[in-house]
């Protein structure tokens, strides 16, 4: 059965263009996806994954493909790195992949809509995470060990609970504390999303929903608003898709 649609977690950018913000531990995640792509009938739904990280979603034996700890490791970033990323990146704009992202590929596929993935690749961000200045591997290590990397992540489901409610102020902390570290996964992720939503509105017609962590949703709606505005009438169809198995 649907659900009131939270307004809050969906941002419309001109006739075109849904930005649907979610929380990987709220469950309501899942339903508000599906209903925001059944009342829109998109002919896109672009989520925030890369092929890898989808392929371990929907085989999670094929753990392979998230995160690249193994890669990671051998490439000189230690597992313990890139482990505490693993944990907390996605939390800290809501956005590790879970059923709320298949659920919304399966929703599109009910509605005739094609699904695109427009994340950068997760090898690509691990080769950035890498060159992170020492100072900041090191203060992110010793944040882990004392429990305490993004302060209000460690209150347990409250304050996750919470910062889903005080996104902007968890960011801002987050900046100040991991600079460099807070560009890579969040800067330049949303320009590399940026830029092929921006291909998706020129490469095909009618409306395209976008599946976001909450902490992307606002900064992405500014970033593509001017563009969108000007796209309204659309592009032309393209017929890529990406398919969820049964």
């Amino acid at each position: 059965m649907a659900v009131a649609i939270d307004s809050s977690r969906v941002e419309r950018v001109g006739d075109r263009l849904v930005i649907i913000g979610t929380v990987h531990v709220d469950p309501s995640s899942v339903s508000q996806a599906r209903d925001v792509i059944n009342k829109h009938r998109p002919s896109v739904v672009a989520l925030e994954l890369d092929e890898a990280r989808l392929h371990a979603l929907v085989d999670p034996s094929s753990m392979r493909g998230v995160g690249g700890v193994g890669r990671a490791a051998s490439s000189g970033l230690s597992v313990l790195l890139m482990a505490v990323l693993e944990r907390f990146a996605g939390r800290l704009t809501g956005s590790a992949p879970g059923k709320e992202m298949l659920g919304a590929a399966e929703e599109a596929k009910r509605v005739g809509a094609s699904v695109a993935l427009i994340d950068l690749p997760i090898d690509q961000t691990v080769g950035l995470v890498k060159n992170i200045p020492l100072k900041e591997k090191l203060k992110l290590v010793a944040d882990a060990v004392a429990s305490l990397v993004v302060l209000p992540f460690s209150g347990g489901k409250d304050g996750l609970g919470e910062m889903a409610e005080d996104m902007i102020g968890h960011l801002g902390m987050f900046r100040r504390r991991y600079p460099e570290l807070s560009r890579l996964l969040i800067d330049v992720r949303e320009e590399y999303m940026s830029a092929r939503v921006k291909n998706l509105l020129d490469g095909t017609v009618g409306v395209v929903v976008v599946v976001v962590g909450l902490g992307h949703m606002r900064s992405l709606a500014k970033r593509l608003n001017g563009y969108a505005q000007s796209r309204e009438k659309g592009g032309f169809k393209v017929g890529a898709s990406w398919t969820v198995g049964t």
